[in-house]
C-alpha cells in the first residue's frame, strides 16, 4: 500500500485574493483604484458573496484595502507597486508546513555563513556591508526593506564561492523571498523586529570579517531563531546551545 500525502485544499477566498493580485500584476488595478463591488466580484469570479466578503476581510485586516462607506473599497497605499503580495506570500507558504521552511533555512544558511567565513573575499564583505547599510536607510525611511533583506541573504550564499550552494539558493529563492515578505507583513505589528534583524545582520558581518566561523554560525542561528520565535511565535524552535 502506497503512503500518500494528503492534498491540501486551497480555500476559495484565497483564490479570490490571488486573482486580485493577478489583476494588479497585469496593471488592471493600481494602488488607489476602486475595487469592483461585492456583487460584481461574486459574479465575475463565480463565487458567493460570502466568499468575497471573507477575502475582503483578510485584505482589510492586513491594511491593504480601505472601505469607504457609501463610496466603495479601495486599494491602499503600500510600499512597492504590489500591495497584495505579502498576503499572497503567506498563501504560498501555506503550501508547506512552516516548520519545514524554517528547518531548510537553518540547514542551509548556518552552513553557508560558515563557508563564507572561510572564502569571502574583500569585495564580498564590502557588498554585504553596502547592502546592510541600504537596509538601514530603508528602515529609517519607514520601509520594510524587503529587497535589501533578501539581497543580504543572497550575498551570503554568493560569498561561499560554492556553485552548488548558489544554485540551491537560486532554486528556492522564490520561497525564501516570499517567506521574508510574509515575515515583514507580520512585523508591521512589531516594527522593532526589523531593527533587531538589521543588528543581527551586522553581527553576522562582523563575525565574517573576523574569520570567526563559530561566531558566524551562532550569529546566523540567533537571527533565524529570533525570526521563528519573535516574528512567527514558534514555540518548539531548537535552542541555541550549539557550536
Amino acid at each position: 500500500m502506497y503512503e500518500l500525502k494528503k492534498i491540501k485544499k486551497k480555500r476559495i477566498y484565497e483564490e479570490v485574493i490571488v486573482e486580485i493580485n493577478n489583476l494588479i500584476k497585469r496593471g488592471v488595478l493600481k494602488i488607489g483604484d476602486k475595487l469592483p463591488s461585492e456583487a460584481e466580484l461574486s459574479k465575475s469570479l463565480s463565487v458567493s458573496k460570502a466568499t468575497v466578503r471573507e477575502a475582503m476581510s483578510v485584505l482589510k485586516s492586513n491594511g491593504l484595502i480601505e472601505v469607504k462607506p457609501g463610496i466603495g473599497t479601495f486599494l491602499t497605499e503600500a510600499e512597492g507597486s504590489n500591495a497584495i503580495t505579502p498576503v499572497v506570500s503567506m498563501l504560498l507558504l501555506n503550501e508547506f508546513p512552516l516548520i519545514e521552511v524554517f528547518e531548510l533555512r537553518r540547514a542551509l544558511e548556518v552552513e553557508a555563513v560558515s563557508l563564507s567565513v572561510e572564502r569571502a573575499v574583500e569585495d564580498d564583505i564590502k557588498r554585504l556591508i553596502k547592502t546592510n547599510q541600504a537596509m538601514s536607510d530603508a528602515i529609517s525611511r519607514g520601509e520594510t526593506a524587503l529587497a535589501e533583506d533578501f539581497e543580504f541573504h543572497r550575498l551570503i550564499f554568493e560569498s561561499t564561492h560554492n556553485s552548488v550552494f548558489i544554485k540551491v539558493f537560486n532554486s528556492i529563492s522564490t520561497l525564501i523571498k516570499e517567506g521574508l515578505a510574509a515575515s515583514k507583513q507580520r512585523n508591521k505589528k512589531n516594527p522593532m523586529r526589523n531593527v533587531e534583524g538589521l543588528e543581527e545582520h551586522w553581527n553576522i558581518i562582523n563575525a565574517i570579517e573576523k574569520r570567526d566561523a563559530i561566531g558566524a554560525r551562532r550569529a546566523m542561528r540567533i537571527h533565524l531563531y529570533n525570526n521563528e520565535t519573535r516574528t512567527w511565535e514558534v514555540k518548539n524552535s531548537p535552542t541555541l546551545d550549539r557550536d
